[in-house]
């Protein structure tokens, strides 16, 4: 059976993590403090649960094909500026198609 899977991007709580980096750039939060108060940016959500974090794969037969990236998993940010965005590895019949 096939269950269908959202990956929700969660702009409020980018823009709460973004006020924390500035105050923990600011000198006004520990590490400790910075850690605790930085908020999961995505949710994968499927009839079942509810999953948060920083990062998520895409797997088809144990092979990664795609990563929801963000800045707080520790990948920085893009040169444009995005905070998260979507990486999809090519090759062996996965296609991109935009309409």
């Amino acid at each position: 059976m096939t269950r269908k899977t959202i990956v929700h991007v969660n702009r409020q709580n980018i823009a709460r993590n973004t006020k924390t980096d500035k105050a923990h750039d600011d000198g006004e939060l520990s590490g400790s403090e910075y850690q605790s108060a930085i908020f999961p940016v995505l949710t994968a959500k499927d009839y079942r649960s509810n999953r948060k974090g920083q990062s998520a794969e895409i797997t088809v037969d144990g092979r990664v094909i795609g990563r929801f990236c963000s800045e707080w998993a520790g990948d920085g940010q893009l040169s444009c500026g995005a905070r998260v965005w979507l990486e999809i590895y090519e090759g062996d019949g996965v296609a991109i198609n935009v309409r």
